[in-house]
């Protein structure tokens, strides 16, 4: 039993130690999953007051329809103009897409 208490009291002791250290802040960053790009100005506030860096476009979708692979989906309107931040393409590929998909299909 004095083994136990022992450990718990020096086992605390550790966790305040270790929690007294600087911690450090996470960025925050956003996707931007729309087709149409649309920043309003509640958007923009939000994103200068929460000091975002990065925001990850969704810039088109790839999917298979009638056994071809394309683009659908594709973003509207984009100005990288509007927020100061650094803007990251990003492209969703569809489960669809990989199903039944030949070699031939996918040029590099």
């Amino acid at each position: 039993m004095k083994f136990l208490f022992r450990f718990l009291i020096l086992f605390t002791i550790i966790s305040l130690v270790g929690c007294t250290s600087e911690t450090k802040k996470s960025p925050i960053d956003f996707y931007y999953w729309r087709s149409n790009y649309s920043v309003n100005e509640t958007e923009k506030k939000a994103v200068d007051s929460l000091k975002v860096e990065n925001i990850y476009v969704r810039f088109f979708d790839v999917d298979k329809k009638l056994n071809k692979i394309s683009p659908v989906g594709i973003i509207q309107n984009f100005d990288a103009t509007k927020l100061n931040v650094n803007y990251i393409p990003t492209v969703f590929i569809t489960n669809q897409t990989f199903l039944n998909t030949s070699k031939d299909q996918i040029k590099i």
